[in-house]
């Protein structure tokens, strides 16, 4: 409890289930220091649903918005976007004040090619595009 001064989620709580990324979140908070903060990308599942309906239709089945879902084909697994409203309210539940939130677009030729070689996506103007969060621990 209170080790670190900053804590950073690439892609990293999304689990299928909401209450374990709930539990993970509340556990980066208790691991701050005061004053502390949490830094991170967060898939969103309206990247996926624009995705869809722009090139991949395939990709309408792996889709559940109702639970914010999305199924990893390569990994097996149901896995959580949040949308920005629900991911707003899980980190201020957690006990977080939230400082910024952004929509960051993988459109780096880096990002490009992963994306092309791990979704199929070959228009490089359909890119992947995430949450971006700076959140704090109150002093």
């Amino acid at each position: 409890n209170g080790e670190f001064d900053v804590i950073v989620i690439v892609n990293s709580i999304l689990s299928e289930e909401d209450k374990e990324n709930r539990k993970i979140l509340h556990s980066c908070f208790n691991s701050l220091k005061p004053g502390g903060a949490l830094v991170g990308f967060f898939p969103t599942i309206f990247c996926a649903v624009e995705i869809a309906y722009l090139d991949k239709n395939d990709w309408l089945e792996s889709i559940d918005i109702n639970k914010s879902s999305f199924y990893e084909e390569k990994q097996g697994v149901w896995q959580i976007f949040y949308t920005p409203l629900r991911l707003k309210y899980i980190v201020k539940e957690a006990g977080f004040l939230l400082e910024k939130m952004e929509i960051f677009f993988c459109d780096s030729p880096y990002f490009a090619k992963h994306s092309k070689e791990y979704y199929g996506l070959d228009d490089p103007d359909l890119s992947i595009y995430e949450h971006f969060l700076i959140a704090r621990k109150q002093v």
